[in-house]
């Protein structure tokens, strides 16, 4: 469901009125309500969205600014939420968009994805979009393209390594470089994104399983749970270490507190849910203590680990940067 009129719903404190004057060729004009532009407007205007829904969001609809979307497990069900939704938005004096309003529909497009009964996945609509993109030209291109797909880096793995090259070029005062790297990784994130893994939801009642791989320049997660007997994706998350991260590495093989803090990265957005960590270095099987999360940590072999992140375990952006000996003896290596 679509809120008619968005922000106009939202009237102006009298004191504020004169602040939002503007001029035409007809003359000087206030606005009476709310107008698009004001820097507190979405705030302002997702906490009316909540007031109003203040009992029902998580429970029974979603909202974000003017768009709603209400969930159910059956249609009987379903009618009765959809009906204490049109209540409120009644008697809150809200109208709604009926062009954009869907009934009774088994997947609807919500935020940039299309939400199913077997999970999530991109818009195609929005990937288009980003598929579509030009080679950037300068640092602005390269903010707005990795603005695109980071907005889906859930969907794929690494996504924070596969991007270095790319971030590289938004450093200050370096000079604009559009080398092979760097357009290796343009088309890498594209090509990952026409082929997108489809996300289950997460069911808190099940154990989650936690893979954690980290390299000399990035640390990458996968959420995993089982479902319909086998184990599914819920979510893909990475990070690309800083510079003072990197200072953490002091020789060639000492990479343990970069793995150590891959874990701890990762499981923080884990609180009090029970999940096993698995990762490929097996002296934190021992050595990190987790006191406070309840979790069993046990090594997972690198060839193992890898093959949840991706088919080929070293993509020739890793071995331009060197990192051929991280998974050596793993099948997956090209």
């Amino acid at each position: 469901m679509a809120i008619a009129s968005g922000y106009w719903n939202v009237p102006m404190h009298e004191d504020n009125v004169a602040k939002t004057a503007f001029t035409c060729k007809y003359g000087l004009y206030e606005w009476l309500v709310m107008p698009f532009g004001l820097c507190n407007a979405v705030p302002a205007f997702e906490r009316l969205m909540e007031t109003v829904l203040v009992d029902l969001k998580w429970r029974v609809c979603l909202v974000y600014l003017d768009d709603c979307v209400v969930f159910s497990d059956d249609f009987p069900s379903h009618l009765v939420r959809v009906r204490q939704v049109l209540t409120r938005f009644r008697d809150a004096g809200f109208k709604l968009k009926m062009k954009k309003c869907h009934w009774g529909r088994n997947q609807v497009a919500f935020l940039g994805h299309i939400v199913t009964p077997s999970g999530i996945s991109p818009n195609p609509e929005k990937v288009k979009a980003v598929i579509n993109v030009l080679q950037p030209r300068d640092v602005h291109g390269i903010r707005s393209f990795l603005g695109l797909t980071s907005y889906f880096r859930r969907y794929i793995p690494g996504y924070a390594l596969i991007s270095a090259p790319l971030e590289r070029l938004k450093v200050k005062d370096e000079p604009f470089h559009w080398n092979a790297d760097c357009e290796s990784a343009f088309q890498q994130l594209k090509r990952a994104l026409m082929k997108p893994p489809i996300l289950i939801y997460p069911d808190m009642k099940k154990r989650f399983k936690l893979y954690v791989d980290s390299s000399r320049y990035a640390v990458r997660a996968c959420l995993m749970q089982e479902a319909d007997g086998r184990d599914r994706v819920v979510a893909y998350a990475s990070k690309l270490l800083t510079g003072s991260q990197k200072n953490w590495i002091t020789n060639q093989d000492g990479i343990s507190e970069i793995e150590c803090w891959g874990v701890v990265w990762a499981t923080r957005y884990l609180d009090k849910l029970e999940f096993d960590v698995f990762t490929d270095h097996q002296a934190l099987t021992w050595s990190l203590a987790l006191a406070t999360v309840r979790v069993t940590l046990s090594w997972h072999g690198g060839p193992w680990n890898c093959r949840v992140f991706s088919s080929k375990c070293i993509t020739d952006l890793e071995l331009r940067w060197g990192m051929s000996t991280a998974c050596r003896g793993c099948p997956w290596t090209v």
